[in-house]
């Protein structure tokens, strides 16, 4: 089998959910599936973007005309690269290649509803081309099922790489350090969590937030000064593969206060690693968290619980250990990188029969 794999490409030292999705499947998947990476995309200059992509299609183009048996798997997510990826689907339904659309992205569906009648259509048409669509949880299942097409999809949870360090310190022995790991902005709840980092200093002054990420971060450095606990908040810029697996090992929670998500893979990192867990109750989170058995769920922009939540994990370190055993249970069982690859080869093969 021959697997064209459709998407986004890591930057130096950096990369998304998505590619850190796109590598995890290419380094577990069996060995019998010959995996062909299409860089669909690079974040560089506007005619370097443009050759990439054409060099998408050309590739395209190329093994769409071979008879051996091939495969599409296509990550997608909103905006411009819901419009990249419908000319390759396209292409693809043309010759007749089996698809796999991939839904990432936590604001589709706002993509979808800010669209017009025609654009709305056009959506549906695009997912309708496809041999199958996978969506990141089953709320996400039945939204897609609800208004864009009532067959051919799938849940497969995202799955990633295990960050678990047993010579790391024990939860309870570490500093009182809270890791958030994002792009900040609004939509990842930084400006709240910040907010309620100011009560949590108040009750524990030796709390320190660190914040791994690119985005608004002198915004986010204004407000903290404004509050007075710049001295408490750590701002680290993007980290790569070896920091981030530092950080969580040497944390004791891990936050995430966003108001939309599909899957976050820093959540699911965070809880291979056996951190205690705080997030709000949004897109498939509560499919992963169950409150206060493997972490703690909070409404999205309810400052107060966000502070309540960490002060109590910072204070009672049976219920963050206790939390972070139970979160490393929940990855060891359905949410690990090799889990993932099986049941997307599971799909392959059901395509190809």
């Amino acid at each position: 089998m021959k697997l064209l794999m459709v998407g986004p490409d890591r930057t130096k030292d950096k990369s998304g959910g998505v590619v850190t999705v796109i590598e995890s499947l290419v380094e577990n998947m069996h060995s019998n599936v010959s995996v062909m990476r299409v860089v669909t995309m690079h974040p560089v200059g506007f005619i370097k973007r443009l050759m990439i992509y054409s060099h998408a299609l050309f590739l395209i183009f190329k093994n769409s005309f071979k008879k051996n048996k091939i495969i599409a798997h296509i990550h997608m997510a909103s905006n411009t690269s819901f419009y990249r990826k419908s000319l390759i689907i396209m292409i693809l339904k043309m010759f007749k290649i089996p698809t796999v659309l991939h839904l990432h992205g936590a604001e589709f569906h706002l993509f979808y509803d800010k669209s017009n009648v025609v654009m709305k259509k056009y959506i549906k048409w695009i997912f309708s081309l496809t041999d199958r669509t996978v969506l990141l949880s089953n709320s996400w299942q039945q939204w897609y099922v609800d208004t864009i097409n009532t067959n051919k999809s799938s849940v497969v949870y995202n799955g990633v790489r295990d960050y678990y360090d047993d010579k790391s310190l024990l939860l309870a022995k570490r500093e009182n350090v809270v890791l958030f790991l994002g792009r900040l902005g609004e939509r990842k709840g930084i400006y709240d969590l910040l907010t309620a980092f100011k009560e949590v200093v108040e009750n524990i002054p030796d709390a320190i937030l660190k914040i791994g990420g690119d985005g608004e971060i002198e915004k986010s450095k204004d407000l903290a000064k404004e509050f007075g606990i710049e001295n408490n908040v750590e701002f680290l810029g993007w980290v790569n593969e070896e920091e981030k697996y530092t950080l969580l090992n040497q944390s004791k929670i891990y936050i995430l206060p966003s108001y939309n998500e599909g899957l976050p893979m820093g959540l699911l990192e965070a809880m291979s690693a056996g951190l205690a867990v705080v997030s709000t109750d949004v897109g498939g989170i509560p499919e992963v968290i169950s409150d206060k058995k493997n972490g703690l769920l909070v409404k999205a922009g309810n400052q107060k619980q966000i502070a309540e939540s960490i002060i109590a994990l910072l204070n009672d370190a049976k219920l963050s250990h206790d939390l972070g055993i139970e979160a490393r249970k929940s990855f060891l069982k359905d949410f690990n990188s090799v889990s993932m690859t099986q049941q997307f080869e599971r799909i392959y093969d059901e395509l190809l029969k």
